[in-house]
């Protein structure tokens, strides 16, 4: 997996617009009615944990990263939302309680076999019937120019397939903030793998743009972005 320790401070400052505008929206819509407990699984700093605490539920972020951890942490003491944070393995982790729910964002494509992949997709069977995900869009058509403060290639010049390695950089006010590299998973094997941890159903859900992102930017500016998003809601349940 990436190590995340070297850029924790660029990654838990990063403000870019899509963070904002369509995986903050597409994080909730992807959230079960009524979810009282979940637990976020490649917590990060804590970004999306603060959100689903805001909406009421009881909230434990893991992340594999100390330093990202010890930056939850930290904004959790200066602002209290009861989150429990603790360092640990999407891969492996094994808490003494269920949730309502399991939570990723961007976690499962830094998964770097299919092996990792399930192995992932069964800590979250093994916690919840429910398992939510923001993941790269498996059908996005790669941009080697910077796009709503992104670019994606593919590292190799070989066929795009499962497990190819992408280079994203991400850029803030046309300023290079961080580069991180992840896998390709297609589709179908991210289906079949989330099946084959234990869940019976599989959804897509596209993302869609706030209110606030369309009327700060407006329709326009977005229609590229919806015609060619770099992200989808997956939902997986037993």
């Amino acid at each position: 997996m990436e190590d995340f320790d070297s850029i924790s401070s660029e990654f838990a400052n990063a403000n870019y617009q899509t963070k904002h505008y369509v995986r903050l929206p597409l994080f909730r819509s992807i959230l079960p009615s009524n979810c009282a407990s979940l637990l976020e699984l490649g917590c990060g700093s804590g970004y999306f944990c603060r959100e689903a605490a805001d909406l009421g539920a009881r909230i434990i972020g893991v992340d594999s990263s100390m330093e990202l951890i010890r930056i939850a942490q930290d904004e959790e003491q200066c602002n209290p939302r009861g989150i429990r944070y603790c360092l640990g393995d999407a891969r492996s982790l094994r808490l003494n309680e269920r949730v309502d729910c399991v939570a990723s964002v961007y976690v499962l494509n830094h998964m770097a076999t299919q092996e990792e992949l399930l192995a992932m997709c069964k800590t979250a069977a093994f916690h919840s019937n429910y398992f939510c995900s923001i993941v790269p869009n498996p059908s996005y058509r790669f941009q080697s120019e910077c796009q709503y403060e992104r670019s994606v290639t593919q590292k190799d010049n070989g066929p795009l397939q499962d497990g190819s390695v992408l280079q994203c950089e991400i850029k803030e006010d046309g300023k290079s903030s961080f580069r991180i590299e992840y896998y390709y998973w297609s589709k179908s094997t991210l289906e079949r793998v989330m099946k084959d941890a234990g869940f019976r159903e599989v959804f897509w859900i596209p993302p869609l743009v706030s209110k606030e992102g369309m009327q700060r930017f407006g329709a326009d500016y977005w229609k590229p972005y919806l015609e060619n998003p770099s992200c989808m809601g997956v939902i997986a349940r037993a």
